[in-house]
């Protein structure tokens, strides 16, 4: 979901009918991935909350809403910057712990909700 809140600000508010676990993960998972982002120009959402719905309804994580501008002249420059930035995130020590399931995989748990 889409939520704009009265100061503007635009998050985006996934929610699972399962566990919050998936969503620890994630979140955990995007905190790794914007430190190995550091040095790039790749923009990884900041996670604000994860938590479990009321009545035992499932669980939601709230992100930073990303606006993308699909078309334009300058895309192919745009993708050019995006994989030397995905690949320096990938060569990085915790960008690779990531994109191999890290310290905690939650692939399974996923499943398993």
């Amino acid at each position: 979901f889409r939520c704009t809140c009265a100061s503007s600000k635009v998050f985006l508010v996934k929610v699972n009918p399962g566990s919050i676990a998936p969503f620890e993960g994630e979140m955990a998972g995007l905190q790794t991935l914007a430190a190995a982002a550091k040095e790039t120009e790749v923009i990884v959402p900041t996670a604000y909350a994860a938590g479990e719905l009321q009545g035992n309804q499932g669980s939601f994580l709230v992100l930073d809403f990303l606006h993308f501008i699909p078309f334009g002249p300058s895309i192919p420059t745009v993708l050019e910057r995006l994989g030397h930035g995905l690949a320096t995130i990938h060569s990085h020590p915790l960008g690779r712990a990531v994109s191999t399931g890290g310290p905690r995989d939650n692939r399974n748990e996923a499943r398993n909700t």
